[in-house]
C-alpha cells in the first residue's frame, strides 16, 4: 500500500501544542524581506482528499482565465537535519520558467496528519510562512497575526496560495519545515514525499543523539555512512527512485544503553535549550510514563515549554524547550513513573550536534510561544 506524502510524517499528538503554531518572523533570513504570511483553514479530516502532495508552483499565463497548471520541474533537492525526532527538511525545486509574464501561485495538499504544518517559503525570490491549521485555530491564529491573510481549502483539500506574477527562464521553490519525526514500531520513521519529475538529490544526516543501532529504508535502497556511532549520512542509491515513490526512513537509539541528551545553543546571555528523551521502553515494547519532572540541577531556567509535561503516551519522545541564565552544561535529570517503578534519566550536554540541527530549536521555541498566546485567548 502507497504511503499518503507527508513533509516529517505524522507528528506526535502529545507534543502538538510545542510544534504546533508558528511565529512567522522565525523563517526570518537575515538580508530577505519579511514576505506574507498566509494561514489556510481547513475542516475535519473526514472532509479531505486522500491524497497529499508536496508544494509545488502552478501558474496561468498572467491576466487569462482558467486553471493554473503545474510547471515543468527540473530538479529537486532534498536535504534533511535528524536529531533524535526533532527534524528540519529543506527542499529545493528549480522549474521551468517563461518568457512571458506568468501568474505564480504555490499548490498543494497537506497531509490529514499532523493537524498543524508550517511552511516557509521562497518562490521566485518572493517569501511567504503559509500556517496550516484547522479552521477554528486558523481563525484564532488570524486575529493574532493582524497582517495574515486567511484562505481556504477546495473540495479536495488543495491550498492554493498566490505568489504574484513573475516573468523568468527558471523559478525557484524552496520550501523549509521542522517538527517531530513519529516513533513506530521500536524506530522513528520519518516520510519524505515523492520528486515527480527532472533531477533528483536527496541528502539525510543523523544525529542520535547516541549510538545509532538501526537505519533502514522500506522503500528505497540507501548508502549509509557512519561519521561515527552517533552521526550518520544517507542518501539514497539510486536518487531517481525518489520519482516513483515517497521516501521512508527508520532510524533507532537504543533508549535503553542511551536514553537522551541536553542539546543547546547560546541565546543572548543565557541558552536555549532541548531536553530529548527517546521513547520509554521495557523489554523493547514503547510503555507509556506518568508524573514526569525535571530536575534542572541548578539551573535558573526561566521559561519551559510546554509548561507543564505530566504524562507521556506510549511511544512518544519527549521534547522539552526550555530558556536559561547561562551556559547549560548539565546533566539533567528526568523523573518518570513507569508501570509500578519510578525512573531517572541522566542527561548529559551533546556539543557535537551540528548548527544545522540546532537551527530548529529557535523554530521550535517560538512556535510554541505563539501557541501559548493563541490558547489563552
Amino acid at each position: 500500500m502507497r504511503r499518503a506524502p507527508s513533509s516529517i510524517g505524522p507528528w506526535v499528538a502529545a507534543f502538538a501544542l510545542v510544534l504546533g503554531a508558528c511565529d512567522p518572523h522565525v523563517f526570518h533570513r537575515p538580508g530577505t524581506e519579511r514576505g506574507l504570511t498566509w494561514i489556510v483553514a481547513r475542516d475535519a479530516p473526514a472532509s479531505r482528499g486522500p491524497a497529499a502532495t508536496a508544494p509545488a508552483l502552478v501558474a496561468r499565463d498572467a491576466g487569462a482565465a482558467g486553471a493554473p497548471a503545474v510547471l515543468p520541474l527540473a530538479r529537486t533537492r532534498v536535504a534533511a537535519t535528524l536529531v533524535g525526532p526533532i527534524a528540519t527538511i529543506e527542499r529545493e525545486k528549480v522549474y521551468a520558467g517563461s518568457p512571458r509574464p506568468l501568474d505564480v501561485s504555490v499548490s498543494f495538499t497537506p497531509p490529514a496528519l499532523p493537524a498543524r504544518q508550517d511552511y516557509a517559503v521562497r518562490a521566485g525570490g518572493r517569501a511567504l510562512t503559509i500556517l496550516v491549521r484547522e479552521r477554528l485555530e486558523a481563525q484564532e491564529l488570524a486575529r493574532t497575526l493582524p497582517d495574515a491573510s486567511l484562505v481556504g481549502v477546495d473540495a479536495e483539500g488543495r491550498v492554493v496560495v498566490p505568489v504574484g506574477v513573475l516573468t523568468a527562464p527558471t523559478i525557484d521553490l524552496d520550501v523549509e519545515t521542522t517538527g517531530l519525526v513519529p516513533w513506530h514500531d521500536g524506530a522513528y520513521e520519518l516520510t519524505i514525499p515523492r520528486a515527480p519529475g527532472g533531477e533528483v538529490a536527496l541528502a539525510v544526516d543523523v544525529w542520535g543523539p547516541g549510538p545509532i543501532v538501526v537505519v533502514q529504508s522500506p522503500s528505497h535502497a540507501i548508502d549509509a555512512k557512519p561519521e561515527s556511532l552517533e552521526h550518520l549520512r544517507v542518501a539514497l542509491r539510486d536518487p531517481g527512485t525518489l520519482r516513483d515513490d515517497d521516501f521512508v526512513l527508520r532510524y533507532r537509539v537504543d533508549p535503553a544503553d542511551h536514553p537522551g541528551a541536553l542539546v543547546g545553543e547560546p541565546d543572548g546571555s543565557g541558552d536555549l535549550v532541548a531536553i530529548v528523551v527517546h521513547p520509554f521502553e521495557t523489554s523493547h515494547e514503547a510503555v507509556a510514563a506518568s508524573d514526569v519532572t525535571i530536575d534542572w540541577n541548578g539551573t535558573q531556567v526561566t521559561e519551559t515549554r510546554p509548561a507543564a509535561i505530566g504524562s507521556v503516551a506510549a511511544g512518544t519522545p519527549l521534547v522539552v524547550l526550555a530558556r536559561a541564565q547561562g551556559h547549560v552544561q548539565g546533566p539533567v535529570v528526568v523523573h518518570a513513573r513507569v508501570g509500578r517503578e519510578t525512573r531517572s534519566v541522566s542527561l548529559a550536554r551533546d556539543d557535537a550536534i551540528p548548527q544545522a540541527g540546532l537551527v530548529a530549536l529557535p523554530r521550535l521555541w517560538a512556535r510554541a510561544a505563539r501557541a501559548a498566546v493563541t490558547a489563552l485567548r
